[in-house]
């Protein structure tokens, strides 16, 4: 089910709530004594956890075409993630179950990302004309799903899940034409 989120802050969204489970996830199973001897590993892997969690830094961003670029970067990092897990369970230094929850966590991470690429991609609203003059944190003034792995959200669809009188009057009408 697509649901709008506030869209005026990074913790609204999912993905990044994601990226900062999988960043305390990775933190918490590379301290453990098996990582010891492997710390150029766990050094590695310490690095491209918060890496993931540059979501906030393009959300921040004047525009779309730099949050897609942090987001690709994030996603990239998701993947190294991924790979190094692989390296630390084939080494004997991750339990089973361990690797299945840090997999599962890089994999659903990276499935979030990839989904709000998606949507970010279909939106016609871009850079700063979408802000409020008001607005105190210069946030979008567009929503976005929160669940972006699942969003079959058509492209005639509106992306802003709003009061549309919110918006400056041109963005209203063109809302209102795509709605």
């Amino acid at each position: 089910m697509v649901e709008p989120v506030t869209g005026r802050d990074f913790t609204d969204l999912k993905a990044w709530k994601q990226a900062r489970k999988l960043r305390a996830l990775t933190f918490e199973i590379t301290k453990r004594s098996t990582f010891d001897v492997e710390y150029g590993l766990r050094n590695q892997m310490r690095s491209a956890a918060p890496s993931v969690m540059s979501i906030a830094e393009g959300f921040e961003r004047e525009g779309n075409r730099q949050f897609l670029q942090f987001l690709w970067i994030a996603k990239g990092s998701a993947g190294e993630l991924r790979s190094q897990s692989y390296a630390a369970r084939d080494s004997d230094l991750l339990r089973p179950a361990d690797f299945e929850a840090l997999h599962a966590t890089a994999v659903s991470t990276s499935q979030l990302i990839a989904g709000l690429i998606r949507c970010l991609k279909r939106t016609d609203l871009r850079g700063s004309r979408n802000r409020a003059p008001d607005d105190p944190l210069g946030g979008p003034l567009h929503e976005s799903p929160t669940d972006y792995a699942t969003s079959t959200l058509p492209s005639h669809e509106p992306i802003f899940w709003g009061d549309v009188s919110d918006l400056a009057p041109g963005l209203q009408g063109i809302l209102q034409l795509r709605s």
